[in-house]
């Protein structure tokens, strides 16, 4: 088990802690940068020691010596991500939900998003119905949007069931390219969401099998 807590006064700042650039970021506020405050080494630290922490409290596994720490892919902290799904209210406006919490924090963009993605049209119209809007883009900078609408079926210890999510503007169809190969995704299919991590995967992979003909 563990606990949870939140800081709820800042008696000696760290020398990592830095301004937050998004301007919903904070206490009470958007809850999807959960270290917009420090610098990007220091989430690289912090990133790390979850992953200590997980090999250790659920596996009982010691990793240390294994795990040298998380490395930095291109392209910085901010205008990466090519998949957001952002939050409807009840009112059918769009947004992200507060740290912890069903509500829904309204903002013009989201500085994380890759450019059609982060500054969506879909902010700045509302989504009567809907769970959510999602907004993806793929390597030729096609954009989508899939709407969430509230599924069927049973809800499961308090959890609504999953989402009915439909591909309503933009190609039903996504294509990335890895290493020379180009993958054709249903709009709605999984992908990673930064645009560097398939090529970190599959240069790691590569590296550690070192395959031969």
């Amino acid at each position: 088990t563990f606990c949870r807590a939140d800081a709820v006064e800042v008696l000696r700042a760290s020398p990592d802690r830095v301004p937050a650039p998004c301007t919903n970021a904070g206490p009470g506020r958007c809850g999807g940068c959960d270290w917009q405050h420090a610098s990007a080494a220091a989430q690289r630290n912090l990133k790390a020691a979850v992953v200590r922490e997980q090999f250790q409290r659920l596996a009982k596994l010691d990793v240390c010596g294994l795990f040298a720490g998380v490395e930095e892919l291109p392209g910085g902290l901010l205008a990466w991500r090519t998949r957001i799904t952002f939050a409807v209210d009840r009112g059918g406006r769009p947004g992200l939900h507060r740290h912890r919490s069903h509500e829904v924090e309204h903002l013009a963009s989201c500085p994380l998003g890759v450019p059609g993605v982060g500054d969506s049209d879909a902010l700045r119209r509302t989504w009567p119905g809907l769970t959510g809007i999602e907004a993806v883009r793929d390597d030729r900078d096609e954009v989508s949007l899939l709407a969430h609408r509230p599924g069927g079926g049973r809800r499961g210890r308090g959890r609504r069931p999953p989402d009915a999510v439909q591909t309503i503007e933009g190609p039903q169809v996504l294509t990335y390219r890895v290493d020379g190969r180009e993958f054709d995704v249903d709009a709605g299919g999984f992908w990673q969401v930064h645009p560097a991590a398939a090529r970190a995967f599959g240069a790691a992979l590569l590296d550690a099998l070192q395959p031969q003909q």
